[in-house]
């Protein structure tokens, strides 16, 4: 299967750091970005897909999963968003 996503925000308009809470939270854009990514990878192919962010495994088929990691601390922010 290939998909062809949206370009991703850039790590500034992704992450917005919570210096109080010692966090860092999802941009709206990141938000919106998710949401447009999953649909668009559910428009694909919408008969195996039952849930946004798994995909049950049917015979002779892989199993597909959609995961959006947080970043690492320790990391650059580029890693935020892998699919």
């Amino acid at each position: 299967m290939k998909l062809t996503l949206p370009l991703p925000p850039s790590d500034n308009e992704r992450l917005i750091v919570a210096w109080r809470q010692r966090r860092m939270i999802l941009s709206k854009k990141y938000r919106d970005y998710k949401t447009t990514a999953t649909s668009i990878i559910l428009e694909q192919n919408p008969a195996l897909f039952t849930q946004p962010l798994f995909a049950p495994t049917f015979e002779n088929q892989l199993p597909i999963y959609i995961i959006f990691y947080l970043k690492d601390k320790r990391r650059d922010a580029s890693d935020m968003l892998k699919c």
